[in-house]
């Protein structure tokens, strides 16, 4: 009986708490691609490139073409170090890559010739630029979600901050160059999270979202000419990456406090002698992260 109510516990935990398998993790993602030469400029084929997320510990290895180009698809966001291998070469470490949702980190390497025994580290922040997007799309990241003030607690409505985004007239759902919060498209890790009654945010504006915003690591603000798979929308979208665990255990903690001795008076209602309401707010809440096997299974 009591290894019964121990496995029920557990499959409760992992059933409220978004975990992810480092194996399966294939949805919200981002790339990193490029071109790999040698110091006369000429393509370099069959280099070996690989991937590795600083925090997880997850590797992705691929094989450069005829043209020297690679392209490491569908990586789970975070820091990354990318190495590049050739016999003949001396080896190249890429450090401090950041991949973010629907994004693609372009980079340019050469490698000297030299031995195998040989190591060219480059330390360099990931390009502010990316060559390879044609969507108009802003980033909303764990630092905004942390540190901005929000009513209500629905991390969607930090949208507002990218250009082109407000309110509509009905309630107040988000409205992307002045179309109806109606035609718009929500996802998470690549999934649907949209409404479908009114086909709106799920939760609409009267409840709290499904997910907490502490829960979420960031999101893609995706307003115009954006790829097929993020369509079905005459409006925007957000396309949603969940937080994940990591190797190295980490919490956080937050206490959001409001009340009516700290608000303004209506300046209306001043005039004709009304009182401010009450009001008594106060939310509360963290998370804790780490690896249950190490570079194999997280959680937070």
């Amino acid at each position: 009986m009591r290894h019964q109510k121990v496995i029920c516990v557990c499959a409760l935990f992992f059933a409220a708490s978004p975990f992810r398998l480092r194996a399966q993790s294939q949805l919200g993602t981002g790339a990193i691609s490029g071109t790999i030469q040698d110091a006369s400029g000429q393509a370099v084929q069959s280099a070996t490139v690989t991937a590795t997320n600083t925090g997880m510990g997850m590797t992705r290895t691929v094989s450069t073409t005829g043209a020297g180009d690679f392209n490491i698809p569908v990586l789970p966001t975070g820091q990354y170090t990318l190495t590049v291998e050739k016999t003949g070469f001396t080896k190249i470490e890429q450090k401090n890559l950041t991949v973010t949702v629907g994004s693609t980190v372009t980079l340019k390497l050469k490698l000297q010739v030299g031995t195998v025994t040989t190591q060219v580290d480059v330390s360099a922040d990931s390009p502010l630029v990316d060559s390879t997007q044609t969507e108009e799309v802003s980033l909303i990241n764990r630092l905004e979600i942390d540190n901005l003030p929000i009513n209500g607690r629905r991390y969607d409505q930090f949208a507002l901050l990218a250009p082109g985004v407000t309110r509509d007239g009905r309630f107040g759902l988000l409205s992307y160059r002045g179309i109806s919060g109606i035609f718009n498209n929500f996802q998470i890790e690549g999934l649907d999270d949209n409404q479908a009654l009114f086909s709106e945010a799920r939760g609409r504006t009267r409840v709290a979202s499904s997910i907490s915003a502490n829960a979420i690591e960031q999101f893609q603000v995706e307003k115009s000419n954006f790829l097929p798979e993020y369509g079905r929308s005459l409006g925007g979208g957000i396309n949603t990456v969940v937080r994940s665990g990591s190797n190295a255990f980490h919490a956080d903690g937050f206490y959001y406090f409001r009340n009516h001795g700290l608000s303004a008076a209506d300046p209306l209602s001043k005039a004709t002698g009304a009182v401010k309401p009450y009001e008594q707010r106060q939310q509360l809440g963290g998370s804790i992260g780490g690896n249950i096997i190490r570079d194999k299974l997280s959680i937070s």
